[in-house]
This record gives C-alpha cells, sequence and structure tokens, in this order.
C-alpha cells in the first residue's frame, strides 16, 4: 500500500513504498547479512536501530558495535570490529520512496584511527542541499574496548559536501581505531 501526503493543490509527497523489518543475528563471523525484497537503491535508505549482545562480561563494546550496509538490491550487511562470546543482534529499518521523492543517496565510512584521529571528514560525491538533506548514523565498529570518549562518535552534516565525524579522544591510550557508517539523503 503506497502512502504520503496530499496536498490540496493536488501536487504529491513524501509517498513510502515500502518498508522492511528486519534484523541479523551474528554468532560466529564479524560480517553477516539479511535478505530483503528487493528495493531501488536510489529511493532507499537504511535506519540503524541498535544492537543487543548477550555476553555478560565487562568490557565488550567492541564486540557489540555493528556497522550497517545497505549493499545491493535485496541485501543488508553486518559488520563488527572483533566477535564476542554471545550472539550480537542489530535492527535494521529499510524505508524505500516513491521515485522522484529522493533527489541523491550517498552513503559511506569515516575511520577515526587510534592516536591519530578526534575528528574526519569524508567528501560527498555529489553536493547536497542543507535545508533538504539527513545524515543517518549507521553505527560503528571499534577495534578494541576503551574509555566513552574513545569509543563513541558523533556524525553530522556539516557542509553541502562534508560529513563529520568526531569523538572525545584520540583512541590513543587503549589504540582504538573506529570506524562509523553514514548514509546522507537529499530529497527534492
Amino acid at each position: 500500500m503506497t502512502q504520503g501526503i496530499i496536498y490540496p493543490a493536488g501536487g504529491v509527497t513524501a509517498f513510502v513504498k515500502n518498508v522492511q523489518h528486519g534484523s541479523i543475528t551474528m554468532n560466529s563471523e564479524t560480517s553477516d547479512t539479511a535478505t530483503i525484497d528487493a528495493v531501488v537503491l536510489a529511493n532507499s535508505y537504511i535506519i540503524w536501530s541498535g544492537t543487543s549482545q548477550a555476553d555478560s562480561s565487562d568490557d565488550v563494546y567492541y564486540e557489540s558495535a555493528v556497522r550497517l550496509a545497505l549493499t545491493n538490491t535485496t541485501t543488508v550487511t553486518a559488520n563488527m570490529g572483533e566477535l564476542g562470546d554471545g550472539n550480537t543482534i542489530v535492527k535494521f529499518c529499510v524505508v524505500e520512496f516513491e521515485e522522484g521523492v529522493i533527489k541523491t543517496n550517498q552513503s559511506g565510512v569515516i575511520t577515526l584511527k587510534d592516536n591519530v584521529h578526534t575528528s574526519r571528514t569524508a567528501t560527498l560525491g555529489t553536493e547536497v542541499a542543507m535545508d533538504k538533506s539527513m545524515c543517518l548514523y549507521l553505527g560503528q565498529t571499534a577495534d578494541f574496548w576503551g574509555d566513552n570518549d574513545e569509543l563513541f562518535a558523533n556524525l553530522a552534516l556539516t557542509d553541502v559536501d562534508t560529513v563529520t565525524a568526531t569523538r572525545d579522544a584520540d583512541g590513543g591510550s587503549d589504540d582504538i581505531t573506529i570506524t562509523i557508517g553514514y548514509q546522507v539523503v537529499e530529497f527534492n
């Protein structure tokens, strides 16, 4: 069923063609996939809905930190830095819009390396209108455990062609590298 908003003048916007919810359980690999019904990649985006981890020991954030990507028309891929002792479950939602709702759709990763970066940027291939665009967080991976100021980063669309990831410390004391997934969607 197609949903949307119809303006009195007859214009139509914000049509959602398809919404798919899913999860990926990672229990033996640091990368795994889920199959979804086919979507048009240019008209779709993925929402990272969080993770849970069955390991009850301390300091396992890096074992449950998961990054998502919509890797082709029927596949959602989850990646994690290191496999934990219990199942890690990541939830997601894929939203597909009718043709013409999304103008540009760009995704990628930003890596903040240990002892080097507190902030780093990615340059988009196509400039976007800031007032019609959003930057989606697709999760992150870490290669080690440590302090929160090294493990957690924020993400923002900071200019018409720039996405910035920032954390409070450079990962130095614990040698932590984190990789953050993003998707920038510009609407018509």
